[in-house]
């Protein structure tokens, strides 16, 4: 099962592979039988294949658990899960969890997430994303109700979290901010995971989606600003329910945030319906404090959502 718990993070596990692949090999140059006229042959080759080898493997998987000083690199997905359930209405947490983890991301924000709903069996699907993905931080904030929100999970330390409601508008279903501060190396990040309202006046959307919502957007973007205040460097992902050029898309920009699929994306970068993708309305947003060097889109039919991932590091 997917929420197997061994006593280790993956990382750990990535070690400890290295260094028992280094004793194999060690063990097997040692065993290995002389050639047939007493010569050591290519003993030393297999040697150096055996111990040269697990050792760069074991650096690598070191590196990946202890940041580097200042801002390291950091790659950040942004991801509506849509409760785990599919684009066939199928309930598979195994396949958000795989695809989370096939990204390589180390902070990783997420919208729609139950904790314990009946709705998806009565899981808690953060403690188990959390656990078999090998996370050691998360944080939650039940929106709608207290067991249904915006979650982050990090493989960097939160030392602080702040959650805000964000105003209703007239629409009936709650809407939230979830800041976290994330230890990055030597620097604080700001992330912060949301996820805007998606219809108002159903008669007025369906003509018109951004008059529709850009009143309630707004207000809901205002929250979002004035809790963020400013800070620096800060990363804002979430499900929008905007498009490109859209008012409420232009305020966060005015306000200093960057657009990374407009800066270093290739394509339309389309992120809903997963089905019959159309609109990009997920978002990774960032200050001038980090610099986007890549952004995909990953296509999975996981969520009703496709899930961003942006590589940062210090400009």
């Amino acid at each position: 099962p997917i929420d197997l718990d061994i006593g280790m993070t993956q990382a750990e596990v990535r070690v400890a592979a290295a260094v028992l692949l280094g004793v194999l090999g060690l063990v097997a140059v040692a065993h290995r039988p002389a050639s047939t006229d007493g010569a050591p042959g290519n003993a030393w080759v297999y040697a150096a294949v055996a111990t040269v080898f697990p050792l760069v493997g074991l650096l690598i998987a070191t590196m990946s658990i202890e940041p580097t000083n200042g801002v390291p690199e950091l790659r950040v997905m942004t991801y509506n899960i849509h409760s785990s359930y599919d684009t066939e209405g199928r309930f598979d947490i195994g396949a958000i969890a795989a695809v989370i983890e096939e990204s390589g991301a180390t902070v990783v924000g997420l919208q729609e997430i139950p904790r314990g709903r009946l709705l998806s069996g009565v899981t808690d699907e953060l403690t188990v994303l959390q656990h078999a993905l090998g996370f050691e931080h998360a944080a939650f904030f039940g929106t709608t109700d207290p067991t249904w929100g915006n979650a982050i999970l990090s493989r960097y330390p939160i030392t602080r979290v702040e959650t805000e409601y964000l105003p209703l508008v007239g629409t009936p279903m709650r809407r939230g901010y979830l800041g976290a501060d994330l230890q990055v190396g030597d620097e604080t990040v700001q992330f912060i995971s949301t996820h805007l309202q998606h219809v108002n006046d159903r008669a007025v959307h369906d003509d018109d989606p951004e008059a529709d919502l850009y009143p309630v957007h707004t207000q809901q973007i205002g929250t979002i600003l004035d809790a963020w205040a400013g800070r620096e460097p800060a990363v804002l992902v979430g499900d929008f329910n905007a498009r490109p050029g859209w008012r409420q898309v232009d305020e966060l920009l005015a306000a200093g945030w960057a657009d990374s699929w407009a800066e270093v994306g290739d394509g339309d970068g389309f992120t809903a319906n997963a089905a019959n993708p159309r609109y990009r309305i997920d978002y990774v947003f960032h200050t001038p404090g980090l610099e986007a060097t890549g952004v995909e889109v990953i296509e999975s039919r996981a969520s009703d959502h496709f899930p961003v991932v942006v590589d940062f590091v210090a400009p």
